[in-house]
């Protein structure tokens, strides 16, 4: 299978929806000078998070707003892989295959083919770029909730520190 969605780490149905979202109070905060104040702020994007919820939940149209159409480009706008001077990922797996994964990457880096770090956590962030929900030019960055990029960067250096020969060849991680 090569489409799009193969290797991403968003359910084939779109991420879960959360009422109210952990994050509301960022957007009221973004948004107070234009509303007229916070407490205004934080009441419309209330009432706005309330009707996503309703209609990402139940798959009702709203004019020409589709949820289930919103929710499959999710998966497509969603950015997992970051590339340059190295590939970086976040992978949505099981502690098995997270652990065969490992045991491929510390082989491949033993024979110097490689040089990795990696970072283990339970939850992911999502933070998305919408100008408009009846398009699907929306954007989604994904990346771990304990750490991240920046967690497996760090795990890397360290082992670089410990080991120079293992990073020898590694540019910056």
């Amino acid at each position: 299978d090569d489409s799009p969605r193969k290797s991403s780490p968003i359910p084939e149905n779109g991420p879960g929806v959360a009422f109210p979202p952990p994050g509301m109070h960022l957007e009221a905060e973004a948004t107070k000078h234009k509303e007229g104040g916070y407490i205004k702020a934080w009441l419309k994007a209330l009432y706005i998070a309330l009707i996503a919820a309703i209609l990402m939940k139940t798959g009702w149209k709203l004019g020409v707003f589709d949820p289930r159409r919103y929710r499959d480009y999710t998966g497509y706008n969603t950015d997992f892989r970051k590339f340059g001077d190295g590939l970086w990922m976040t992978v949505n797996c099981s502690l098995t295959r997270a652990e065969e994964v490992e045991a491929l990457l510390h082989a491949a880096e033993l024979q110097g083919d490689v040089h990795f770090g990696t970072h283990r956590q339970r939850s992911a962030i999502m933070t998305c770029i919408v100008p408009s929900i009846t398009s699907d030019a929306h954007f989604h960055f994904l990346d771990g909730g304990e750490g991240g990029y920046t967690a497996a960067a760090t795990a890397f250096k360290a082992k670089r520190k410990r080991d120079p020969v293992l990073g020898a060849s590694s540019a910056n991680a």
